[in-house]
């Protein structure tokens, strides 16, 4: 149940000494884990706006024209003495 991921059961036999404390952690365990989920898909299924395009942004060479040759890739001139 809990070890394999479902969060649908609870212990529910009695238990005397140490034994009902583990249930009782357990339980409470699992609520806790239900309670962190279901804040998770909130959080997740909630329209989030797109970022905003900073205008101070440069062309990356991905998005660069492709009908010019990127300076950067022709090799230097070379010295003349």
């Amino acid at each position: 149940m809990f070890s394999k991921g479902d969060l649908t059961q609870i212990v529910t036999r009695d238990y005397q000494g140490a034994f009902n404390e583990v249930k009782q952690s357990v339980n409470g365990t699992v609520t806790n884990l239900k309670e962190l989920v279901g804040q998770i898909k909130d959080a997740t299924t909630r329209s989030i706006p797109p970022p905003r395009k900073s205008p101070l942004v440069m062309p990356t060479c991905r998005n660069a024209p492709k009908n010019r040759h990127p300076a950067w890739r022709k090799p230097p001139p070379a010295w003349k003495n």
